[in-house]
């Protein structure tokens, strides 16, 4: 932190001395009231950005988007130390960090946190394309609260803190799930307002920090295992194509084939990785989408069996009787 409590970020394009962002986070760490919000629109010669920045005790959130119009280099300056969870939905951009002499890429739907102990370096957009991304900012005892559980991972990000050295959870970055797509809707779409949102988004990061933290544990390779890293990858890349396609799933031999995964290895795999067969899985899925469908809209039966992926509506309501012990329309009631 530096004197008086200011904490600075500052955003400028590379080559002209003209700043897009810069904020002053005065006492952000520890002020104890409320929560500030402000939105920012700004047309450049390089495209439009669209930002939304939250802060209170301990966080900042900023998340928008970027149409850029050629490829575009951003130069970042930051003079605090953070943990930073985020998340890339469209786009692609490559950070550089000038004191470390490394880079680090994102691409769309994925995801990683990382140590800042500050920041000197560059963001660069390598062309013209559509850019979406959310992060939140953690402060370092939050950090600590949240994060004090015995893990390999948890340990070395930790001793990182300790060196003052920038480090990511993990080397490669995950897809981002379908649970963290919708908690994230949550927090951009909360209506409350005041105290009460706080509470609300402090919950929810909350949140997505476990399913982030959960994923990087079950994506270590397990203890004995024959499988590769590589391997490892393909297989959340099935338990990831299950989720985006609930109601038309592909069989096995066609997951195999999408993600280059033999499907002896790819059903010995997912079950070693996860616990649960490919179509255990995928059912347990369909059955969590329509108990929520069902509790959250007025679809009709039949129309929740085909969103979930089944073609006839006697079948659906048999497994989800087997499933939670009643018809969907009793739940409903």
């Amino acid at each position: 932190m530096t004197k008086n409590g200011f904490m600075k970020l500052r955003i400028a394009i590379e080559g002209l001395d003209q700043t897009i962002f810069e904020n002053n986070y005065q006492d952000y760490l520890t002020e104890k009231d409320g929560i500030t919000e402000k939105t920012i629109t700004e047309n450049y010669p390089f495209g439009k950005i669209q930002m939304h920045h939250i802060q209170f005790e301990g966080v900042y959130i900023h998340y928008g988007d970027m149409r850029l119009k050629e490829k575009t280099n951003l130069k970042v300056h930051s003079d605090f130390q953070i943990i930073e969870m985020h998340f890339s939905f469209e786009g692609s951009n490559t950070s550089y960090f000038d004191d470390r002499n490394m880079e680090f890429t994102f691409s769309k739907n994925q995801h990683n946190i990382v140590y800042l102990p500050h920041f000197n370096g560059t963001f660069t957009f390598d062309h013209a394309a559509d850019y979406k991304m959310f992060e939140v900012g953690l402060s370092l005892s939050l950090f600590e609260r949240l994060a004090s559980y015995d893990s390999t991972l948890i340990e070395s990000m930790f001793l990182a803190i300790e060196q003052q050295k920038t480090s990511f959870m993990r080397d490669n970055n995950l897809p981002i799930t379908p649970q963290m797509h919708f908690i994230i809707d949550e927090i951009v779409n909360c209506n409350r307002t005041g105290f009460t949102k706080r509470l609300f988004i402090e919950a929810k990061i909350i949140e997505l920090f476990m399913l982030q933290l959960e994923q990087f544990e079950m994506h270590e390779k397990p203890k004995n295992s024959s499988l590769k890293n590589d391997d490892i990858d393909k297989i959340y890349e099935v338990k990831t194509i299950l989720e985006n396609n609930l109601e038309a799933p592909l069989s096995l031999m066609e997951l195999s084939r999408t993600v280059g995964i033999n499907d002896f290895k790819l059903k010995k795999g997912f079950k070693e990785v996860f616990g649960n067969t490919v179509f255990g899985y995928l059912n347990e899925l369909k059955m969590n989408r329509a108990q929520l469908l069902l509790l959250n809209n007025d679809l009709s039966v039949a129309e929740i069996a085909r969103l979930t992926g089944y073609k006839n509506p006697t079948h659906f309501t048999a497994a989800f009787k087997k499933k939670f012990g009643v018809l969907p329309g009793s739940l409903r009631k």
